[in-house]
């Protein structure tokens, strides 16, 4: 262990919370980690690795304190926690991983989290509200060392960095980071993983910040026992900073049983959730009933949620060193949730949400996690997924007829070597349609200006001699010819069909534009990003009921909190991300007598352009069916605005 530390306090009044902006901002898309039916269940262990020091007390030692009256971790000076009497750590703290009959469990998946606050490597405070670098360094922080049950030595483990806030200007005060490492092999090849570890050099920022510092690991763990009941389990990781605009997690694959009780499990971790600042809160229900009702765990209040502790089912994890009650910021859980009469979730369920907001405590979560009771014995709907491949700029979209891929458009390769032909395209395609169907790639790029659409595109050129030679050779065929440039590397690209119908585009692809193109044909998507992509994907969602699928495809229905914006159910007919595009649009709906409406959500910038609001969904639905009277020829979709109707209380006295 390094020496002590001189022990500092922090004197002076209160620090004041900076105000938050209302939109919730999610940094990092939340994406699934593990997801499976099995017979078993999950595990969770977890450890702050700062603490408190003052006169009286050392960083190792325990902060009970967990009363409204229990001071922040930004009125205290913060140091490291070490534990482990290892003069290679400057930072460890440890817990115990229990389970009853250990010899029946076999580990499935165990996924290691740590999270801080880390501007620079210690700091002061000068004046009410302004804090100094005292060591202004900011060192690599995605390598800790862990120690398994049984083990003399660490292990060094190196992480998949899942958000650094420092460059976020929504946090970079506090500089918050989450961190992710997949250990499911190691612990598998443990002869027991059950017993302690210890986690060590998780780097966090001593001393004073704004805000406080806070940081800690967790470990979940997902484990397979053929005596417990059946179960779905699945766990994301992404990073969102929670406020006022509320963030939903919709889950579909399951279902739950006939009859009997629905037992539901949550798993969260969190950074800053302050013991005494109240206003965060989750929420579960369904989109369907829209009965979003708060949760609690018996030590978290039902507005005030995220409250610096790590707890097991209500009760607080003292199998831990230290073992404080309070843990100055940090947060982990896994929890039942009140299910009374299957009243939150209901037999025969196959999808549920969970809703998470603070009005007055700034979170920052980056795990979540669900296990539900679900029979399987009916085929569960597969879940809608968008998944971020690792290290790369592209998504994956499963729980579909159709897998797709959405990358960004290549910009190296060229067709420049023929005049008559497209052979040298597959360079650039790769013929996409794949066995069959299994997965579409539809290839992003943006063009200034441009209308949103999709562009099925068979051919590439550098030059404009040779762009015009491809489509002397395409009028040949009696084929359409449309031409744009990439703007990343002035390339032409050819496309024979232009459409703002996804299904449309990947259809055409699949059937070689109705078998009069035998050659390479690539879906390109001009000024689509990836969550107006995945909205597109509407008519690719699997459904059990044939009947509900088509009812569905024909009136998409999307929930959204949009606080300046009037409640009710507006029929939307586009989404753009650019003003100008938005701009553009509303125009022609405006020649063609209409009146548009444009609304923003201010959470990701994006502009709805509204044809009519209307006071219930039935009135809703129907004026999509007749296209607006009979007044609107293209896709119409409708937004629920403002329709949740839980309410906010303060009972944390």
């Amino acid at each position: 262990m390094n020496a002590n530390r001189l022990k500092k306090l922090l004197l002076g009044s209160l620090v004041l919370i900076s105000s938050m902006e209302v939109s919730a901002q999610l940094s990092v898309p939340f994406k699934s980690r593990f997801e499976k039916h099995l017979k078993g269940d999950m595990a969770m262990i977890a450890n702050t690795i700062v603490n408190r020091a003052d006169y009286s007390n050392g960083p190792n030692d325990a902060y009970y304190n967990h009363t409204n009256q229990a001071k922040l971790n930004d009125e205290f000076f913060m140091d490291y926690i070490d534990v482990d009497d290892d003069e290679a750590t400057f930072s460890s703290s440890s817990a115990e991983l229990y389970a009853e009959n250990p010899s029946s469990k076999k580990i499935i998946f165990a996924g290691l989290y740590w999270s801080a606050t880390y501007l620079f490597n210690e700091g002061e405070q000068k004046g009410s509200e302004k804090y100094i670098p005292v060591d202004p360094a900011r060192e690599n922080f995605t390598n800790i060392l862990i120690k398994f049950p049984g083990k003399e030595k660490y292990t060094a483990i190196a992480g998949q960095l899942l958000h650094d806030g420092i460059q976020d200007r929504h946090s970079k005060d506090m500089a918050p980071y989450a961190v992710f490492a997949d250990v499911t092999s190691q612990l598998q090849a443990l002869t027991n993983p059950f017993g302690v570890y210890t986690v060590a050099n998780i780097k966090a920022t001593l001393g004073t910040l704004s805000g406080g510092s806070a940081a800690g690991w967790t470990l979940f763990v997902v484990y397979e026992d053929p005596s417990l009941s059946e179960k779905y389990i699945s766990l994301n990781d992404g990073f969102a900073t929670l406020n006022a605009q509320p963030i939903d997690f919709s889950y579909f694959g399951f279902h739950t049983p006939a009859s009997g009780n629905v037992n539901v499990k949550l798993a969260f971790g969190a950074l800053e959730g302050d013991n005494n600042l109240i206003g965060d809160q989750i929420l579960l229900g369904t989109k369907k009933g829209g009965n979003f009702q708060p949760i609690t765990d018996g030590k978290r209040k039902p507005n005030n949620f995220f409250n610096s502790s790590i707890t097991l089912d209500g009760h607080y994890c003292m199998n831990r060193y230290p073992d404080s009650k309070n843990t100055l910021g940090y947060d982990s859980c896994v929890f039942t949730v009140s299910n009374p009469n299957n009243s939150i979730i209901s037999n025969n369920a196959d999808e549920t949400s969970i809703r998470l907001l603070s009005t007055g405590d700034q979170c920052f979560l980056f795990f979540t996690g669900m296990v539900v009771d679900s029979d399987n014995t009916t085929k569960a709907e597969e879940k809608l997924g968008l998944t971020q491949i690792a290290s790369k700029n592209e998504y994956k979209l499963t729980g579909l007829k159709q897998v797709l891929k959405f990358v960004p458009a290549n910009i190296d390769l060229l067709s420049e070597n023929n005049n008559k032909s497209t052979s040298s395209f597959n360079r650039f395609c790769k013929d996409q349609v794949i066995e069959s169907g299994k997965t579409a790639e539809i290839q992003m790029l943006k063009i200034s200006g441009a209308e949103p659409a999709y562009y099925l595109v068979t051919g590439i050129f550098k030059t404009d001699e040779n762009t015009n030679q491809y489509i002397k050779f395409l009028n040949t065929k009696g084929l359409e010819n449309i031409v744009f440039t990439n703007p990343l590397n002035n390339y032409r690209y050819v496309a024979i069909l232009k459409t703002t119908n996804q299904e449309e585009a990947v259809a055409k692809q699949a059937s070689k534009l109705d078998g009069v193109f035998k050659d390479c044909i690539q879906i390109v998507a001009v000024n689509k990003n990836v969550t107006q992509l995945y909205a597109d994907a509407s008519w690719n969602i699997k459904r059990k009921d044939t009947a509900l699928a088509d009812q569905t495809d024909k009136v998409k229905l999307q929930f959204i909190s949009l606080p300046n914006e009037p409640k009710g159910y507006y029929l939307i007919a586009n989404v753009f991300a650019m003003t100008e595009n938005t701009g553009n649009f509303m125009n022609q709906l405006k020649k063609k007598g209409l009146s548009p409406k444009c609304l923003i959500n201010h959470q990701n910038n994006f502009q709805y352009v509204s044809l009519i609001r209307v006071v219930t969904e039935e009135e809703a639905v129907a004026l999509v069916k007749s296209q607006l009277n009979g007044t609107y020829t293209e896709k119409l979709w409708v937004l629920s605005v403002n329709s949740a109707n839980e309410s906010i209380t303060d009972n944390d006295h």
